[in-house]
């Protein structure tokens, strides 16, 4: 048994910083996710999608 959080997974914490949060987006109290930034790194949307 493990203690303590689970380490971060980079991979998980890469794809991450690749989806920009737009807040109020497209209207007033929502946060709409831009994932143009992981479409635009094929080697990273490839590991997304596989």
């Amino acid at each position: 048994m493990a203690d303590g959080p689970p380490a971060p997974d980079p991979l998980a914490e890469r794809l991450r910083g690749l989806i920009r949060d737009v807040p109020d987006f497209p209207r007033k109290g929502v946060l709409f996710k831009d994932i143009t930034t992981l479409l635009g790194d094929a080697e990273a949307f490839r590991t997304a999608i596989d």
